[in-house]
């Protein structure tokens, strides 16, 4: 099955996130492989499909893995995008799409929870929240 790009894709973000009609692998096959190993076996697959005009998603790691990390996948009809999300709770890190990359970057060891209150009068919102 050949899945043809829709024209109102313009972005890589455009094309994993699409709910409507998502990208869609039929089988990702990954034993005790490392990140970089996992991300190539990925860009191999879409490449396969043929969706983008130079044949090439592009993908960004930003720093490191957690040590010793190891992707394990077993998976058939998955979207691109679950496969991508699988890879990188594996290997400890966060995914976003951006406009023209998909983004794994690593995960602080220490990531304090922030807490803002803001103060808004009960009124806020039925008379707008311009700025007076």
């Amino acid at each position: 099955m050949l899945l043809l790009a829709h024209p109102a894709w313009s972005s890589a973000h455009a094309y994993i996130t699409n709910c409507s009609k998502p990208i869609r692998l039929r089988e990702v096959r990954l034993k005790n492989a490392t990140l970089d190993e996992a991300v190539a076996y990925l860009k191999a697959e879409v490449v396969k499909l043929a969706l983008f005009d130079d044949m090439h998603l592009n993908v960004v790691v930003l720093g490191t893995p957690k040590p010793g990390a190891r992707i394990n996948l077993d998976l058939g009809e998955v979207t691109l995008q679950f496969a991508f999300e699988q890879v990188a709770q594996m290997a400890g890190m966060r995914l976003r799409t951006e406009t023209h990359a998909v983004v794994l970057s690593a995960i602080p060891a220490t990531e304090p929870i922030r807490t803002r209150i803001y103060r808004v009068p009960p009124d806020f919102i039925s008379t707008g929240s311009a700025a007076r």
